[in-house]
């Protein structure tokens, strides 16, 4: 039995990204009133009373518009291809609408359960006449409209409540598919984060556009690949504080932010036909910072041409990452999937390396070892380590007791990093060193 899909559909500025962040109890999805902000399918693990279920917004329908409507229609047609429900959604002030009819008749042809939620119905009573004669005109539509107001949070219990009387009980009592790997796509606009995804996943699961920004929301999408489990997540590209405006961008920025804070392992996409800049460098230590395991993911490859060429991207990514050498180089290509599949294989190894955990008994020898070959600087009154435990995983923390903590100097805390590594590894991932006043023990 496996957990219930439900899509979120209907025209632009309706409430989807509001329902969606209401039903998932977070800010999940950038909201603003300004039609076409949502343009990906976006997935979210949710619960209502016992029911477990994935919930997806979808980008706004627009009939008859050109360009980018196209795309959008594709991806709410995947969206509504995998789920066992939709919710369609539409504005009850404005009433039905020529959009919503060409809307609820594309429905009516596809093998689904549609529910049809009639938003912004702010009355007390949804029984008073008003309401009733506002909900009259929907009945058009072809579908039974439920009344609700997400911005007051009323009626959507009663909805969700029938939908799951009527799709049965499969997401009860069964556990959503497991967290999986946390692994997020960071990088400038127009990098290619989205373009990886896809490539992924095989699937165009992500608009793409040459337009840099196409991408606004923290997107997630759960993929299983060789018996491992991943949640893949394209952020929104960042740029530089100065050219970040007010307004939308800035909310995808703290979106991107807040996706970084909720990986396990990033992904620092770098514009193989750009090379890494300071961006770069400041990207990379919000990752450290937040104690993400990193990987560089060196895109375009393709694209860059003759061995000169190459060399100075390599150098490029030397010289601005030069603070992370820990961090793995794995050069891609999105259109051809060059190097995809060990990409994959990295994101795992560095997860284990993160949640890597050293004994104590065998730390302490590890570091008896270390200072009898090069102990710590201390002139006089020399610098002792009496004790040393891990005391956290994910990212990894050495706690060391020691005479004099405030003392030990920072070349003498490379050089354990260092040791550290060659033994243990710990690829690709932050390692934090701690040092406390052996008095403090116990």
């Amino acid at each position: 039995m496996r957990v219930p899909v439900i899509a979120i559909v209907g025209r632009p500025n309706v409430g989807k990204s509001s329902l969606f962040n209401r039903v998932m109890r977070q800010q999940a999805a950038i909201v603003r009133d300004e039609p076409g902000v949502t343009r990906d399918r976006i997935y979210g693990e949710a619960r209502w009373e016992d029911h477990r279920f994935i919930v997806i917004d979808t980008g706004g329908l627009a009939p008859g518009e050109e360009g980018i409507s196209e795309t959008i229609m594709s991806q709410v047609q995947a969206a509504v291809d995998e789920s066992d429900a939709v919710i369609f959604l539409v504005d009850g002030r404005s009433g039905a609408v020529p959009e919503d009819q060409e809307i609820a008749t594309w429905l009516r042809r596809q093998q689904v359960p549609v529910y049809l939620a009639v938003n912004k119905l702010d009355s007390q009573s949804y029984e008073s006449p008003k309401v009733q004669g506002q909900l009259a005109d929907f009945y058009a539509l072809g579908f039974d409209p439920h009344p609700i107001s997400v911005a007051h949070n009323r009626g959507i219990g009663p909805l969700m409540d029938v939908i799951f009387s009527d799709i049965g009980e499969s997401g009860d009592t069964d556990e959503l598919r497991s967290r999986g790997i946390r692994f997020s796509f960071l990088g400038r606009p127009n990098a290619g984060k989205s373009s990886l995804v896809n490539a992924i996943l095989g699937e165009q699961r992500l608009l793409v556009d040459d337009a840099a920004g196409t991408t606004r929301d923290a997107i997630e999408v759960p993929f299983e690949k060789d018996g491992a489990s991943y949640v893949l997540v394209d952020t929104a590209g960042l740029r530089r504080r100065a050219k970040v405006k007010a307004g939308l961008e800035k909310l995808a920025s703290l979106q991107s932010i807040r996706a970084i804070e909720n990986s396990d392992v990033v992904g620092l996409v770098v514009d193989g036909t750009v090379g890494a800049r300071d961006q770069e460098a400041k990207l990379a230590s919000i990752v450290v910072k937040r104690g993400k395991a990193l990987i560089i993911v060196l895109n375009k490859w393709d694209l860059i041409r003759g061995r000169e060429a190459r060399d100075r991207v390599m150098q490029s990514i030397e010289d601005q990452l030069r603070f992370v050498p820990w961090a793995p180089v794995i050069i891609t290509s999105a259109q051809t999937g060059l190097g995809l599949d060990d990409l994959l294989r990295t994101v795992k190894e560095v997860h284990e390396e993160r949640l890597q955990r050293i004994p104590t008994s065998e730390l302490n020898r590890f570091m008896e070892a270390l200072m009898e070959h090069h102990p710590p600087p201390g002139g006089r009154r020399p610098i002792k380590f009496y004790y040393a435990t891990q005391a956290e995983v994910g990212p990894p923390h050495i706690l060391i007791y020691t005479n004099r903590p405030e003392k030990v100097p920072d070349h003498y805390v490379r050089y354990i990093k260092n040791k550290l590594r060659e033994v243990y590894g710990f690829r690709g991932t932050p390692l934090h060193i701690s040092f406390r006043n052996a008095h403090d023990r116990g």
